[in-house]
C-alpha cells in the first residue's frame, strides 16, 4: 500500500514525543489486514452513515465515527462532552466492559443488573441498592487497587518502542526477512547469544510478537485513555 512509510527510515514515522495515544492506536489498527479488507468491502457493510454493531465490536469503533480509511493519517473523530475519540473500548470484544442497563423485575419488585465480559482478568462486582452506595464504591475501589497491586500488573508496552513495532509490521508487509529486519532495527547488537543464528534474533522475535498483538487487538488499550467512561 502506497501510504506505508519506508520501514528502513525511522524519520518517516510519527514522532513519539508528539503523537497522541489515539493516533498510535490508529497506526496499529490501519495495518490490520482484516480491517483493510472490511474497509474495502464497506459499501456492503455500512448502512447509510452508521457502522453496524458487529464492525463496532470487532474493531472497537464508536458507532458515531466514520469508517476510517487505512490510507488516511487521521482516522476522524467523534465528539463527546469529556473528550474526543474514534475508538470506543467499551464495545470491544463483544462489550468487554459493558454494563447491562438495570431492569425492574415485576416479580421481585427489585432492580437487577450485572457486569460481564470475556477477560480472565475481569472482576465481577455486586452492589446492594437498598443501602448507601458511597461506602460500597469506596470499598470496591480499595479492593480493586489491592488486587491489581498483588498481581504486579505493569504496562505491557512502552511508547518509545512503537515506531520500531510499526517498522517491523511494514517490513513484514514488504516480505523482508527477520535477519534483515534485525540487522537494520538492532544494528547496535553485534554479538550472537545462545540459541541465536544472527545478532538480534531474540529481540526481533519478541518485538514482532508485540507488534502483531498491538495490531490485532491491543491497539484498543492505547486509545482507551481518551474515551470518556
Amino acid at each position: 500500500m502506497g501510504w506505508r512509510p519506508n520501514w528502513k527510515n525511522p524519520d518517516e514515522y510519527p514522532d513519539p514525543t508528539k503523537t497522541s495515544d489515539i493516533q498510535w492506536a490508529w497506526e496499529f489498527l490501519r495495518r490490520n489486514k482484516d480491517y483493510q479488507k472490511d474497509y474495502q468491502n464497506r459499501n456492503d457493510i455500512v448502512m447509510g452513515n452508521l457502522l453496524p454493531d458487529d464492525i463496532c465490536q470487532k474493531y472497537g469503533l464508536h458507532p458515531n465515527s466514520a469508517f476510517p480509511d487505512p490510507a488516511s493519517n487521521n482516522p476522524g473523530e467523534a465528539d463527546y462532552d469529556d473528550g474526543v475519540a474514534f475508538i470506543n473500548p467499551i464495545r470491544f470484544r463483544g462489550s468487554v466492559l459493558s454494563v447491562v442497563k438495570p431492569e425492574f423485575d415485576e416479580t421481585t419488585g427489585r432492580y437487577h443488573s450485572e457486569v460481564y465480559g470475556d477477560h480472565d482478568m475481569e472482576v465481577y462486582v455486586r452492589f446492594d441498592l437498598s443501602v448507601p452506595l458511597k461506602q460500597q464504591v469506596d470499598n470496591v475501589k480499595e479492593s480493586l487497587y489491592e488486587m491489581q497491586k498483588r498481581l504486579n500488573i505493569k504496562p505491557s508496552y512502552k511508547k518509545q518502542d512503537f515506531v520500531r513495532y510499526l517498522r517491523i509490521l511494514d517490513a513484514l508487509y514488504d516480505e523482508a526477512q527477520n535477519k534483515e529486519i534485525a540487522r537494520i532495527l538492532y544494528s547496535d547488537i553485534k554479538t550472537v547469544s545462545k540459541k541465536e543464528d544472527y545478532p538480534g534474533q531474540n529481540k526481533i522475535k519478541n518485538a514482532t510478537r508485540a507488534a502483531i498483538k498491538l495490531m490485532k487487538e491491543d491497539y484498543i488499550l492505547l486509545g482507551s485513555s481518551k474515551y470518556p467512561y
